[in-house]
Parts: structure tokens; C-alpha cells; sequence
């Protein structure tokens, strides 16, 4: 087995068991936010505090412009299939 497939396997292993940081910021955020620690097909979903789903995206940056002020949890998931969640504040 190369050593690009163990590192693989190694990295979905560690994924999976949610052992990977998903770092956001800037947080309060403006225009757009950063999410490190994820690959550019994660799915990214935004919730309001009262639980409306306001944005649905991939990838591991995400537009802010459209949304209003306030506080929202951000959802993500893996193509590894672990699910990671994170506080944001938008404030323009």
C-alpha cells in the first residue's frame, strides 16, 4: 500500500471520529467567513437562533453579505461524513 492511501485512510479515519479542528473567522464576521480545517466539498448550513435554515453552500468559505446581524450556528459535514457545528456572529 503507498504511503498516499495510509494518509488517506488515516485522515478519513480521523474525520470520522471528529478528531479534526474546524477553525472559523473572523468571527464577528462582515462580508465573508473562513472555515479551516475542512475540504471544499464540505456542506456548509447556516441556522438562525431560531433554528430557520438560512443558507445552504460547499466549500470552506462562505458569503456573509446577505444575511442579517446576529448570532448563527454553522453546520458542517464532511465528505468523510463527520458533522462539526460552530458559533458565528455576523455584524456589518
Amino acid at each position: 500500500m503507498s504511503d498516499f492511501v495510509i494518509f488517506a485512510i488515516f485522515f478519513a479515519a480521523l474525520a470520522v471520529l471528529n478528531l479534526i479542528r474546524v477553525a472559523i473567522g473572523p468571527t464577528p464576521a462582515d462580508r465573508q467567513v473562513t472555515l479551516g480545517g475542512i475540504d471544499a466539498a464540505s456542506l456548509v448550513t447556516l441556522y438562525d437562533m431560531q433554528g430557520r435554515r438560512m443558507l445552504d453552500t460547499k466549500g470552506n468559505t462562505v458569503a456573509t453579505d446577505d444575511l442579517p446581524d446576529g448570532m448563527y450556528i454553522v453546520k458542517i459535514v464532511t465528505r468523510a461524513g463527520a458533522l462539526h457545528t460552530k458559533k458565528l456572529i455576523i455584524r456589518h
